[in-house]
């Protein structure tokens, strides 16, 4: 097999290698340090035809070539590479500081993947003292050392949020409308030619059913976006609705607060998958030993149906060798899906599995009940009825049942129904395997790109974008000549 992956553009920077840290231009903008770098990053003509000519010192540029909303990882990782090519460009995050999008997640949140197959661009983000299963705060933590280091700080501006935009067809550019925290807060217009959303892919609006009788019912009710801790339950009994990764955190967390009882409702057969099956796989390349920029290259090379089929031959071959881990699971009234599709459960499904690091031993031990033969139909006084006629009492019931998929959704609460019917659905497959409206130009002749968290996609795109990414670990090049906003 022959695997070509088409990069560097010639006469353009390389996006591998990272730009030198040039002096401040700017300082404090409402107590928060809003650094802007690129005035030494741009050559004289450049810098003319992105409006910069006029920028002085102390004063804060309003237009861009690129505006980055979001600074968690996907947006780090884009300023990353922006800042590699001497792209103007801001990233907006409405958080105070660099990490607190996983800080505000519930307490024991954690990557379920190894920490080599979590790093940002141009280095090994997280060495070896960093644990092998990163938590929230090692990840806040790795964030900011690799921020600051390669001067990604200078392009962010903190406590600002994106409260709305409009393209202009004529002038080819956006108008977007920030707003920057401060007392009182202050609104700002910024113009840019392009703009990328790295918000989330897995959604921000909370998927979550609505049972009759939640008026009567005595105990707590959250969505898992708004859960934090199961410490203060401790002694008292739990549900949890859904079992895919995030509910079995809840209810390994319940486990560990002393909850006296922790029952897990399931809706459907879940694939569960062993962090040390796919370990066994990424482990061959992502090491600590190979380049991770070669590493990348091979795998990311090779197209998605491929890659599928040797993830079922190895990951199949590895579960019916051990088919009593399953069977546990089986007997507890867990319904397991042991020869499942992780690239259906990724790259289409955005999720509903579970990659097990430790939950299923609870739940095979009994520590933690299951409800699978029957659905909640509302709500009681003391806590859920089920379809069987049952009824189980909690004090506590944490919905995990996702959130909205598609950005689409994101992009049409930002820039309107009108933009948000020309940018492509988000996430799925198209008729060629591809990853859709991800990680590349998504827009009919609209410069604009949806960005998220997980990415598995390396896809050039009309040869002017290189695109970059893998699992957990995200990075990306938009990259359009002056004159050319239509290939975005």
């Amino acid at each position: 097999m022959i695997r070509t992956v088409l990069e560097q553009l010639e006469g353009c920077p390389d996006v591998s290698i990272p730009a030198p840290v040039s002096p401040l231009i700017d300082g404090e903008i409402n107590g928060v340090n809003r650094h802007l770098a690129w005035r030494n990053e741009v050559d004289g003509d450049e810098r003319a035809g992105n409006d910069l000519s006029e920028t002085v010192q102390n004063e804060t540029p309003t237009h861009f070539d690129c505006v980055v909303v979001g600074a968690g990882q996907a947006g780090l990782g884009t300023a990353g590479r922006l800042k590699a090519l001497g792209v103007p460009h801001v990233v907006l995050d409405k958080h105070d500081r660099i990490g607190d999008n996983w800080m505000t997640r519930y307490d024991s949140a954690r990557l379920h993947t190894a920490r080599e197959y979590n790093h940002l661009p141009f280095d090994r983000t997280f060495p070896p003292c960093y644990q092998e299963f990163l938590t929230k705060y090692d990840l806040a933590r790795g964030y900011r050392d690799w921020m600051e280091k390669f001067g990604i700080d200078r392009h962010i501006w903190f406590s600002t949020t994106l409260r709305s935009g409009t393209w202009d067809e004529t002038q080819k550019r956006w108008t977007l409308q920030i707003q920057r925290d401060g007392a009182p807060p202050s609104m700002q217009i910024l113009t840019c030619r392009h703009v990328v959303l790295a918000v989330g892919g897995g959604g921000q609006i909370p998927l979550m059913p609505a049972y009759p009788g939640r008026d009567l019912y005595q105990g707590t009710v959250l969505h898992s976006g708004d859960y934090k801790t199961s410490a203060q339950w401790r002694g008292k009994s739990g549900i949890v609705i859904g079992t895919a990764n995030t509910a079995h955190d809840v209810a390994e967390d319940m486990v560990k607060a002393g909850l006296s009882s922790i029952t897990m409702v399931q809706r459907t057969r879940t694939y569960v998958l062993p962090w040390e099956y796919f370990q066994k796989i990424t482990h061959r390349t992502y090491n600590g030993d190979t380049p991770v920029e070669t590493t990348d290259r091979q795998q990311y090379s090779m197209p998605y149906a491929v890659t599928r089929l040797l993830s079922h031959e190895a990951l199949h071959a590895m579960a019916a060798e051990e088919p009593e881990r399953f069977d546990a699971l089986e007997r507890a009234g867990f319904k397991v899906e042991r020869y499942g599709d992780i690239m259906w459960h990724i790259c289409e499904k955005l999720g509903g599995h579970y990659m097990n690091v430790g939950c299923s031993d609870l739940i095979s031990r009994g520590l933690i009940q299951m409800k699978s033969d029957a659905l909640p139909t509302h709500f009681t006084r003391e806590g859920l009825a089920f379809s069987d006629g049952t009824e189980l009492a909690a004090d506590a019931v944490v919905f995990c049942t996702g959130f909205v998929g598609n950005m689409r959704s994101s992009v049409r609460e930002l820039f309107g129904a009108n933009i948000a019917d020309r940018v492509q659905d988000f996430w799925g497959l198209d008729d060629e395997g591809e990853l859709k409206g991800a990680f590349k130009p998504t827009g009919r002749k609209l410069p604009f790109s949806s960005r998220w968290l997980i990415t598995l996609s390396n896809q050039p795109t009309r040869s002017r974008a290189l695109v970059y990414g893998r699992h957990d670990r995200t990075r990306t090049v938009l990259f359009a000549p002056r004159g050319d906003a239509d290939q975005g």
